[in-house]
């Protein structure tokens, strides 16, 4: 028997920003030298780098130790992410629960800071990038693609698997329409729009 989910993604979605810049950012505020400070605050603020602003912002934690990574995951999961619920998307999912639909979470930031949310959220599964660590230290990139688009589709369904999901009464909600492949495969999908929920059309 196929099961019923609530699929929601992340940033702009249960939270209010764009989460994977900013913790780059604070990361780079509160615990690099003044140089990469200074490197960040350029990378975030001028629009030369919007394009490849994610990329930029992370690379400049290449070579911090994992557990200083976590543990600074964890000080943004329950400092700067609760304060940025969008609580109309967060009461969407607690309902969905109590419904009995499990729940994943789906997502182009980091699987770390995300992890460390979900003990506020209570999602059955974290799809999302994941850093890679080499002798313990991070190496300034993800491992795979980016889960965005269209692989997001392949991360679903090599995690929990597309034929085991009721997928005609099951739920997708995201801010973007990059993730139309997602929106495209479920029977209830939803565009979020300033924390408006808005049922999607193709």
């Amino acid at each position: 028997m196929k099961d019923k989910y609530a699929v929601y993604d992340y940033c702009e979605t249960l939270i209010d920003s764009q989460t994977a810049n900013e913790f780059a950012f604070q990361y780079a505020v509160k615990r690099l030298d003044f140089v990469k400070k200074i490197q960040a605050i350029l990378f975030l603020k001028l629009r030369i780098f919007k394009r490849n602003r994610k990329w930029l912002l992370l690379g400049l934690l290449k070579g911090q130790a994992k557990e200083d990574i976590e543990s600074f995951s964890k000080y943004f999961a329950e400092g700067w992410l609760v304060d940025h619920h969008n609580k109309k998307l967060i009461d969407d999912l607690n309902e969905k629960k109590d419904k009995g639909y499990k729940i994943i979470i789906i997502s182009a930031g980091f699987g770390s800071y995300i992890e460390a949310h979900n003990r506020f959220l209570g999602a059955d599964k974290i799809i999302a990038n994941e850093f890679s660590y080499v002798d313990g230290l991070f190496s300034g990139l993800i491992c795979g693609d980016d889960c965005h688009g269209a692989e997001k589709v392949r991360r679903l369904d090599s995690s929990v698997g597309l034929g085991m999901i009721d997928l005609k009464n099951s739920y997708f909600y995201s801010d973007c329409l990059s993730d139309r492949p997602l929106f495209d495969i479920f029977g209830k999908s939803f565009l979020v729009v300033k924390s408006e929920i808005i049922a999607y059309r193709p």
